[in-house]
């Protein structure tokens, strides 16, 4: 059974979408515990959300959703403050984040999967809102959890959008090569995996 972090009901985002997990599966390998955390989770905001990074306690914001513009969306509709073409709930969740083309999807690089921001009603999209991810870069299967630094992190693909093409790109032509990104400039370690994340949640002191 799956933690439950008490998030606030009118937050939830409704039934996960499984064309949605099965696109994002087709790239990373998401585990049962993470998708049966985030079908309880997703796109709330957690009463019990307190956790203790290089010393400093932070707080989750909310959890990111399973969803994407061709979810069938529970309504009532909830139109984004800043994108009111969309609903909030797409505008907020993992597959915009990684799959649309803004600065965040350009700054989160390769193979971090966001899950979580330390924020709530902020533009996601504009890379200044801190993401907790799983990170797939070294580990496939029960991936580290990482904070990544949105301001750090858009800084850093700046710089490295400067450099000559064959410093950024593998010989395929089309893939970020990992090796000419200064990683340690914005991404925290967390958690060893998933659930170690989840058991250091706490209720806010």
């Amino acid at each position: 059974m799956t933690r439950n972090l008490q998030c606030d009901p009118s937050t939830l985002a409704g039934p996960v979408d499984g064309r949605v997990v099965a696109k994002l599966r087709r790239r990373y390998p998401l585990d049962s515990e993470f998708l049966e955390f985030m079908a309880l989770h997703h796109g709330g905001i957690p009463k019990i959300c307190e956790f203790e990074v290089a010393s400093s306690r932070l707080q989750i914001g909310q959890f990111l959703t399973l969803l994407d513009k061709e979810s069938i969306l529970t309504p009532p509709r909830r139109p984004h403050f800043d994108r009111c073409d969309m609903d909030e709930r797409v505008v907020n969740g993992i597959y915009y984040l990684m799959e649309y083309d803004h600065s965040t999807s350009r700054a989160l690089f390769r193979d971090l999967v966001p899950f979580a921001a330390l924020d709530t009603e902020m533009r996601l999209d504009d890379a200044y809102v801190d993401l907790l991810c799983l990170d797939y870069r070294n580990r496939r299967i029960a991936p580290a959890v990482i904070l990544w630094v949105a301001g750090n992190a858009n800084s850093t693909y700046m710089d490295w959008d400067d450099l000559p093409s064959k410093d950024r790109f593998d010989e395929s032509g089309n893939n970020i090569n990992s090796l000419s990104v200064p990683w340690n400039d914005f991404v925290i370690p967390v958690a060893d995996d998933f659930s170690a994340f989840v058991k250091m949640i706490q209720p806010v002191a």
